[in-house]
C-alpha cells in the first residue's frame, strides 16, 4: 500500500506530510528488509481484504507486536520522550540502566536537596547513614538553627549520665559526676549553643551517633545540612540495582527530563519498546496515522 492508496480523508489528512519516508531519511533508519517477511499488508489492501482506513487492520498485518522496534525508529526524538511520558516508573528506571552509574551520579547533581534525601531514605537504612558520617557531617547537623538549646536538652535526657556529666563537665571545667541527671541538665537550660557544641567535641562516637540518630530520627529535614559529598558517596557505594531503587521516588517527568533525555536516539527507541504493544497502537493510529503508512509503504516495497 502506498500512501496515494489510502481513501481521501485519510490521504488528506496525510498530504501536508508529503512523504513521511523522504522526510525522515528512512532508507538511512528502517530498511525494508527490516520488516518481519510475510506481512502481506499490500497484498490485502490491493485484493480489498481489508479497508485502507482501518488503521488497526493494518497495524495488524504489519505485525506491530514483532516489528514495534520499526515503527518507533520512524519517531521523531521529541515524539519518543513524550511517549516516556505515558509509560509507568519501572518502566523508565528500567531505561536508566543504558546509562552507566557514573553518569548517573553527575546527574543527580541537578536534582534538589530534599529530593536526594528522599533517595537516600529509599534505599538506605537512617542508622546506616547517620554511623558513617565523619565529625564533620555529625556536627554540620547538630549546627543546624532548628536544634535550639531547648530542643537539644530533650535529647540529652536518652543519654548515657556519664556521657552527659562527661560533656558538662568539659564545658564548665571540673567533675560533675556527683550532679542527678535533672541537675546537670537545668545547668546546660542556660547555655549558649556554641558552647555546649565546643563541649560536645569531646564526645566519643559510641556517644554522638545515638544522640545526632535521635535528633534526624524526630525531624529529617535536619539531613539538609549534609554535604552533597557525603550523598554522593553514599549512593557511589551502592550496587547499580540498588541505586536505581532509589529513582523510585523521583517523579516520572523529571527522570525523563534530566536523565533519560540523555539518550541518544536509538536508545530512546529501546526504552520506549517496553510499551504494551496495544497501548502503541492506540498512539500510533491517534497520533502518528503517517507511520503506518510509512511502514505500509515498506511492505509493499519488500514483497
Amino acid at each position: 500500500m502506498r500512501v496515494e492508496a489510502i481513501d481521501s480523508d485519510v490521504a488528506l489528512a496525510l498530504s501536508a506530510q508529503t512523504s513521511y519516508v523522504e522526510m525522515m531519511g528512512l532508507n538511512g533508519i528502517v530498511m525494508e528488509n527490516d520488516l518481519v517477511k510475510g506481512t502481506g499488508a499490500d497484498r490485502a489492501i490491493q485484493e480489498k481484504q481489508i479497508n485502507p482506513n482501518d488503521l488497526r487492520a493494518i497495524l495488524a498485518m504489519l505485525r506491530l507486536d514483532q516489528n514495534k522496534r520499526l515503527f518507533l525508529r520512524l519517531l521523531q526524538r521529541g515524539d519518543l520522550l513524550r511517549l516516556m511520558g505515558l509509560m509507568d516508573k519501572q518502566l523508565l528506571i528500567n531505561g536508566l540502566n543504558l546509562i552507566s552509574k557514573e553518569k548517573l551520579l553527575s546527574l543527580i547533581s541537578l536534582l534538589p536537596m530534599e529530593l536526594l534525601i528522599k533517595m537516600m531514605l529509599r534505599v538506605i537504612p537512617l542508622d546506616n547513614i547517620i554511623s558513617r558520617m565523619p565529625t564533620g557531617q555529625l556536627f554540620a547537623i547538630l549546627q543546624a538553627k532548628q536544634l535550639t538549646v531547648p530542643k537539644m536538652i530533650e535529647h540529652f535526657k536518652t543519654m548515657d549520665p556519664k556521657y552527659l556529666a562527661q560533656l558538662l563537665g568539659k564545658i564548665v571545667g571540673k567533675d560533675v559526676s556527683h550532679l542527678s541527671q535533672v541537675e546537670m541538665l537545668n545547668v546546660m537550660r542556660n547555655m549558649k549553643k556554641h558552647i555546649i557544641l565546643d563541649g560536645m567535641k569531646s564526645l566519643s562516637f559510641k556517644a554522638l551517633i545515638p544522640l545526632v540518630f535521635g535528633m534526624v530520627d524526630q525531624d529529617k529535614s535536619l539531613l539538609l545540612n549534609m554535604s552533597l559529598a557525603y550523598i554522593y558517596k553514599m549512593f557511589d557505594e551502592l550496587a547499580k540495582p540498588n541505586f536505581l531503587e532509589a529513582f523510585q521516588v523521583v517523579p516520572n517527568q523529571m527522570i525523563i527530563d534530566l536523565f533519560l533525555s540523555q539518550l541518544p536516539d536509538k536508545f530512546l527507541v529501546e526504552v520506549v519498546n517496553q510499551m504494551d504493544t496495544g497501548q502503541l497502537e492506540d498512539i500510533l493510529i491517534a497520533q502518528f496515522p503517517n507511520i503506518i503508512a510509512a511502514m505500509a509503504q515498506l511492505g509493499n516495497m519488500a514483497a
